[in-house]
């Protein structure tokens, strides 16, 4: 079995319709005209299965592998690997998990610093150094008590002070009479917290086990920490939230009208399984980039995509950090994560190619 990456490259057009939010919150619905049809480049890497995420990080292109505590590092642009570098334990320059959910940034020397994911721990790894040494260099470790927290499900720091701290929803207790809590950020700065709910679409009303389900979300970064975006991933909608005035940017496409009507038909399958299962998946992955942010968009039930053979590929959605749709593109493969690069303009989509059962 092997990870196949396939290089793109994208030519953006901007459209002219721009928005500026009067209020806190400003909705918007969008109309979908996918334009074409992308093929490129394919690269096959080897003994990357279940790949936990690829990033387009300067002229470098790092994918992860749920199976290993790994960074496999290579030019963007080919199937050149510089090296894989990375080990497990407990140790400052080691992975407990598997590393994901890169954030970067500079330091004061030009170095690219990655915050990865390392759950619980958020590790600072000096991506620089780190290629050049071939091995992991982490220069700072931070966990949940560092920042007095608890149950958060990732931390990005937005400068050396303030940090934000992600929540999908949850329940506030173990006992059924738990409130429901939709998806937050938490911005942090020393002692002093300021929490914005920026899910506007919690559903509560249905079969109480596909509460998580249908309010399940993702979240990403701006790369210069000024906005981040949520997406839903059975809801079809997306929010941008700036961080500096806090006003958030609400884009739902058309069909997400009728999914609440859809998610209380479900509802009322006794068999949890079957109604799971016939929900539709709206958004598999976000990737954030400096101008645009992309949406792969799915369509399917989960039924639907238990029959490898039945998936024709994923449509790519493109916005900017407006809100404003600027393109959209099928990709036909059967993809699992996906990256883009602004300097080569180089969109990196990842597939699992599945042996034959013949």
């Amino acid at each position: 079995m092997k990870t196949i990456c396939y290089l793109f490259l994208v030519t953006l057009f901007l459209y002219s319709c721009k928005s500026s939010p009067e209020n806190e919150y400003e909705i918007k619905y969008s109309v979908i005209n996918t334009t074409d049809t992308l093929t490129g480049q394919v690269l096959e890497i080897d003994s990357l299965i279940f790949a936990a995420s690829v990033s387009c990080v300067d002229k470098y292109l790092i994918i992860t592998n749920r199976n290993a505590p790994l960074l496999n590092i290579y030019q963007s642009s080919n199937d050149s690997l510089i090296c894989q570098i990375g080990t497990k334990g407990h140790a400052k320059n080691e992975f407990t998990t598997y590393p994901s959910e890169f954030v970067d940034r500079k330091d004061e020397n030009g170095d690219i610093l990655l915050e990865v994911n390392d759950m619980p721990t958020l590790r600072v790894v000096n991506l620089t150094s780190s290629i050049k040494q071939k091995r992991v260099i982490v220069t700072d470790v931070y966990r949940p008590e560092d920042f007095q927290i608890t149950d958060c499900d990732q931390s990005v720091f937005i400068d050396k002070d303030h940090v934000a701290h992600y929540y999908r929803s949850r329940f506030d207790g173990n006992s059924r009479d738990s409130n429901y809590l939709p998806s937050c950020v938490t911005l942090q700065s020393g002692k002093t917290t300021d929490t914005l709910y920026t899910n506007p679409f919690l559903i509560t009303e249905c079969n109480e086990g596909l509460i998580g389900i249908v309010n399940m979300t993702m979240f990403q970064m701006k790369p210069d920490h000024s906005k981040f975006a949520e997406i839903g991933c059975t809801q079809d909608y997306f929010t941008i939230t700036d961080i500096a005035t806090k006003k958030t940017i609400i884009v739902a496409n058309d069909n997400h009208r009728d999914f609440h009507e859809e998610v209380k038909k479900i509802s009322n399958n006794n068999n949890f399984n079957d109604a799971a299962r016939d929900l539709k998946i709206a958004n598999l992955d976000i990737y954030a980039s400096d101008n645009y942010f992309f949406l792969m968009h799915d369509g399917m039930t989960t039924w639907e995509r238990d029959d490898y053979e039945t998936i024709l590929g994923h449509e790519i959605r493109i916005y900017d950090w407006e809100g404003n749709f600027i393109s959209s593109f099928f990709v036909k493969e059967d993809l699992i994560r996906f990256a883009y690069n602004d300097i080569t303009n180089y969109y990196c989509p990842l597939n699992i190619e599945i042996p034959s059962t013949n």
